[in-house]
This record gives C-alpha cells, sequence and structure tokens, in this order.
C-alpha cells in the first residue's frame, strides 16, 4: 500500500476575507444580546468548525483592529478610551468572536503572534473590561500555554494590567491581577 497524501493545508484567510467574514455575522446578527445569543448565527458556527489556522487568522485581525483603535484617541482622557466603542472601526462582532475562539486548545499562535496581540492591548493607556470582552479569555488562553512568555510579551502584559488599572472595578482588578501574574 501507498503512503496515504495528506490534504493540501489551505493558506490563511486574508484580510479582506476576514472583514466580509465580520460583515455576514453583522447582517445576519446585528443585535446580540450575549455572546451565546451571536453563536447562534450561521457564519458564526462555520467559524467555529473551521480550521485552527482561520481561528488564529480571526483573533489576529480582530485584535489587530482594536488596537488600530488606539491611534483615533487624541487625548489621554481615561472616558475616551474607556468609550473606545464609539469609536468607528470599533466591531462589537470582532470583539466578542474572540473568547469563542481563545476556548480552543491547539489554536496554532507562535510566541511571536502571542506577542503582537499583548502589543496591540497594550497601546492602550487605560483598559476597561467592557469594550474589551477578549481580556479574560485570552489571559486564560495565555495562561494554559505551556511556553512561557517572550520578555516583550511580557512587557506587554504589564502595562495592560496598569492600564486595567485605571477603570478601578472589580472585573478590571481581577483582570489587571491575572495580566501583572503571565
Amino acid at each position: 500500500m501507498g503512503k496515504t497524501a495528506k490534504p493540501p493545508s489551505a493558506k490563511p484567510p486574508t484580510d479582506k476575507e476576514l472583514h466580509a467574514t465580520i460583515d455576514a455575522i453583522d447582517k445576519e446578527k446585528h443585535f446580540f444580546r450575549s455572546q451565546a445569543d451571536l453563536r447562534k448565527a450561521r457564519t458564526v458556527k462555520k467559524l467555529l468548525n473551521a480550521d485552527p489556522a482561520c481561528q488564529a487568522a480571526m483573533v489576529m485581525w480582530a485584535l489587530r483592529k482594536f488596537g488600530a483603535l488606539r491611534k483615533k484617541i487624541r487625548s489621554n482622557d481615561p472616558c475616551d478610551f474607556f468609550n473606545c466603542h464609539h469609536i468607528p472601526g470599533y466591531s462589537y462582532h470582532a470583539v466578542n468572536i474572540v473568547p469563542m475562539l481563545l476556548a480552543r486548545k491547539d489554536l496554532p499562535l507562535s510566541d511571536d503572534d502571542v506577542e503582537e496581540l499583548l502589543g496591540e492591548v497594550a497601546r492602550f493607556d487605560h483598559l476597561a473590561a467592557l469594550p474589551a470582552p477578549f481580556l479574560g479569555p485570552l489571559a486564560g488562553w495565555i495562561e494554559k500555554r505551556k511556553q512561557p512568555l517572550t520578555a516583550a510579551a511580557r512587557k506587554s502584559a504589564k502595562r495592560i494590567a496598569k492600564a486595567l488599572l485605571t477603570m478601578e472595578g472589580a472585573e478590571e482588578n481581577r483582570l489587571s491581577k491575572r495580566y501583572a501574574a503571565l
């Protein structure tokens, strides 16, 4: 018997394809009450059943878009940061899909990817948990990884911990302690 051929690895989706996926989810489920409600959308189900590389690309894309919002905040007023969900370019759908994707243990994110993800979030001088619902699941996913963080990723995690303390809410305090311990 001959060797079985491995299926060709699919190339990761482009930014345009990832944006189209989020737009499709928005059309299907424009208003949603919770992540459980969002999970019912056909496109979300398709994304959750996609290969891990596609899911990792979506996580990277969503957090890059979140990090890009920092350029649009011109002041250092904490309220401007806490209300980043009002800035054009913020996607409720993208930031709420990330926690679902981070539930996957075998998400193929390299050390460089984790460093970039933390760096994107660390761009914010002030953070609140409400407009960034992925913060808890991201910390949990990193805690479960076998590899230690790089020095740059650890520095970004410390900046996130400091940024979360501005809000002084219970959830932000818990998250700050988790990021400080990474």
